[in-house]
């Protein structure tokens, strides 16, 4: 007989939702032209996936797009650092937006496992639901 052993979630660990405060979102960016726009919200979904607020140049590019040109990705970037949206600290693109995002999933994440030792014992060397 085979065990019922589910493979591990290799998403475990890393933010599957992001909470956005759409009022904050559209104050903050309604200067921006559609496309800058867009091209925002895949950097800082890109920020979000790697866990980081901090993002290179060359990998901001390729979230945005990985066929964007050169000569588009400088007027797009122009574009966000002009009106505040991403800021420029040591080389790289810094959206401030992140580390609130950040912050609230670690102290889920940090709750969750302390909850853990709550809802699951071990039984037989296997997790089982302790309360019905």
């Amino acid at each position: 007989m085979s065990g019922s052993h589910k493979r591990p979630d290799r998403r475990n660990g890393r933010i599957k939702y992001v909470r956005i405060w759409v009022r904050d979102l559209l104050a903050d960016t309604y200067r921006l032209s559609p496309a800058a726009l867009g091209a925002y919200c895949r950097i800082f979904l890109a920020c979000i996936d790697h866990q980081d607020a901090y993002i290179g140049d060359d990998e901001a590019r390729k979230a945005v797009s990985p066929g964007t040109t050169r000569r588009a990705w400088v007027a797009l970037r122009g574009e966000l650092l002009a009106a505040n949206v991403l800021e420029l600290v040591d080389g790289r693109l810094y959206d401030p937006r992140v580390e609130p995002c950040l912050a609230d999933f670690r102290a889920k994440s940090t709750r969750n496992r302390s909850n853990v030792g709550k809802r699951w014992r071990v039984i037989g060397g296997g997790l089982k639901d302790a309360e019905p």
